[in-house]
């Protein structure tokens, strides 16, 4: 049997070890041609559509001002997208998700191109049926009500990174009335109560009490009655 010449023989062992096994979990390379939908909560992103192709509803009935867009922009920063936006399959009418559209729009506009993209569940419902869920979606989100213990205490514990998103949470406490301190910031406008001395003296009988309380007060001194 010939023998391999040594560089031949080199050269092929080198390339056997460049040659992954079959058995080798080959890394993903990303495919350009793709939209990147890292935005997107990864079981929603098959229902991925353009953002372009949705259709805000001119007489939609509930309208979102700078903060709580701010807010909602705030929130898909943070979290991305993690509930889709519901529209009509035929015209692409948008039922419900409106403040999202429009916050996907500013982050989009703002340089975030990812946002070309967004989950959308296309429903078969006509005009009637649609504007119908859109009402519903919206007014029994508003029948319920906040546990102010519960959130309160929750407002306690959560701190976000974004700042859009942190201004929400306290315009929210405010709005709720609540007390909301950080556990490691004491608030300086709390006062600590004065310290109280006080002196029980005991007596022989009712006479003597009335007698010593009717001095005391006399002398300036906050006196109040005891029997035991």
């Amino acid at each position: 049997m010939a023998k391999r010449a040594p560089k031949k023989a080199a050269a092929e062992a080198l390339e056997s070890k460049r040659k992954p096994k079959a058995n080798d979990e080959a890394t993903p390379t990303p495919d350009p041609t793709q939209p990147d939908l890292s935005h997107i909560s990864e079981p929603l992103r098959p229902l991925a559509s353009p953002l372009a192709e949705l259709v805000p509803d001119a007489g939609n009935a509930r309208l979102h001002d700078a903060k709580n867009l701010a807010a909602i922009c705030g929130s898909l920063r943070q979290f991305g997208q993690v509930t889709p936006i519901i529209a009509r399959a035929d015209t692409k009418l948008i039922l419900a998700g409106h403040g999202r559209y429009a916050a996907a729009q500013k982050l989009y506009a703002d340089g975030d191109l990812r946002w070309a993209q967004i989950a959308v569940v296309f429903q078969k419902w006509d005009a009637v049926t649609g504007a119908a869920y859109a009402i519903a979606d919206n007014r029994t989100a508003e029948l319920a009500e906040w546990d102010p213990a519960a959130l309160e205490r929750q407002l306690r514990e959560v701190n976000v990174g974004d700042a859009d998103l942190q201004q929400m949470m306290a315009d929210l406490a405010e709005a709720e009335k609540l007390l909301v301190i950080p556990d490691d910031e004491p608030d300086e406008d709390v006062e600590e109560p004065p310290e109280r001395h006080q002196v029980l003296v005991t007596l022989a009988d009712e006479e003597a009490q009335i007698k010593l309380l009717e001095e005391l007060e006399g002398r300036g001194f906050e006196c109040r009655a005891l029997v035991s």
